[in-house]
């Protein structure tokens, strides 16, 4: 019987700490928490980057300060960011890429496919602000190109990258463009 009622009441902590998550995101932006305390409260509490990046905005954050923030916290995970804040939040893509383009670390051309494949409507203002922002040319293209290539940019968010990977631009194990692995054209880290 002990056991039984031990083993509820560690269902129902469990229930309601997940529950508690999703309250907590809505909690910290109305509590004016700084965005960066928001997302890593929540990925704390378990959320992934895009659940919180979710519910941040739904819950009245700015979807540019949002991506910031959580680019901040997790840089590796840009492309994923810039997409659910900019699918999130449309009318702001380019601060949205500049945002995540101002971090230190984050892979470029990631983060401006993910911009062009969440908006494609707003090509041409991501493409001409990338550039203002400092990232070469060849790399805003082709990050441009494999996002509005038939096929659609490769797993992983990035152009020519893997699940997990970071595709055009890469220093390490993925091939990037027009070289092999270890090889590709670097992208500039902001």
């Amino acid at each position: 019987m002990r056991v039984l009622l031990c083993g509820m009441i560690c269902l129902m902590i469990v229930a309601t700490g997940v529950s508690a998550a999703r309250a907590d995101v809505a909690g910290d932006v109305a509590a004016h928490l700084s965005l960066t305390t928001v997302i890593t409260n929540a990925l704390n509490a378990g959320l992934t980057i895009q659940q919180a990046v979710t519910q941040a905005v739904q819950a009245g954050a700015d979807p540019c300060a949002c991506a910031a923030a959580a680019v901040a916290v997790s840089p590796a995970q840009a492309a994923i960011i810039v997409s659910t804040c900019t699918r999130l939040g449309s009318s702001e893509t380019v601060c949205i890429m500049n945002a995540a383009l101002g971090v230190q670390g984050v892979n470029a051309a990631s983060a401006i496919t993910a911009a062009v494949t969440a908006n494609p409507s707003a090509t041409t203002a991501i493409q001409t602000a990338a550039i203002a922002d400092g990232v070469p040319a060849t790399v805003v293209n082709a990050a441009i190109a494999a996002a509005t290539s038939p096929a659609g940019p490769a797993p992983g968010g990035a152009p020519g990258g893997a699940p997990g990977g970071t595709g055009i631009g890469s220093t390490g194990g993925s091939s990037g463009v027009g070289g092999s692995s270890g090889g590709g054209t670097a992208s500039p880290s902001k």
